[in-house]
């Protein structure tokens, strides 16, 4: 167990940086991602959310080259930042914005889980309020985002979202406690 120094209380998501092995912990309260030293606790700021009150951090995942994309719950965008986080840690780019990301429905989260497919042609993004899952195109190097579309429907609370090495897509539908699989 390990104290996350100069956070808030409300830590979401954690994940290990796949090129840089460091440990970036999403602090919701913080409207911030910290990189954290797993044995002590220390942490410095990897990137700001910008929004100031209305920012919600959720979820992050990686690209390929390491960049860092950072679902927002309460502004309906996806931040990136660069493999190393924004010098000073300073304010993450918004990488796509879309009223598919927002919600108006229980619970008020929207971008919630993301995840690559495994060819990086497309995120896939839950909608925890609007019960859905959203697809967003993705070509290019470096990445760039298309339009956002409606990808499945009716995931009772879509929350967490994987993809295995198949591209079968693994939703955690939080208001029906179940797991969806889409394949």
């Amino acid at each position: 167990q390990v104290d996350v120094a100069d956070s808030s209380t409300l830590l979401l998501d954690l994940a290990f940086h796949p090129s840089t092995g460091d440990l970036l912990v999403i602090d919701f309260g913080g409207k911030q991602v910290l990189k954290v030293d797993p044995v002590t606790g220390a942490s410095t700021v990897f990137a700001t959310i910008p929004g100031g009150i209305a920012a919600g951090p959720n979820v992050l995942t990686f690209d390929g080259a390491g960049n860092v994309y950072i679902s927002d719950s309460f502004q309906g965008k996806i931040w990136r930042t660069g493999p190393g986080g924004v010098p000073g840690g300073g304010d993450a780019t918004e990488w796509v914005a879309s009223p598919l990301l927002t919600t108006t429905g229980v619970p008020p989260f929207g971008a919630n889980g993301l995840a690559f497919n495994n060819s990086e042609t497309a995120l896939f993004v839950a909608n925890t309020g609007n019960d859905t899952v959203v697809k967003i195109p993705v070509s290019g190097s470096p990445l760039v985002p298309g339009t956002p579309e409606v990808f499945v429907n009716s995931i009772n609370g879509a929350d967490g979202l994987i993809i295995d090495e198949d591209d079968n897509i693994w939703i955690a539908a939080n208001q029906a406690d179940e797991i969806v699989v889409l394949d």
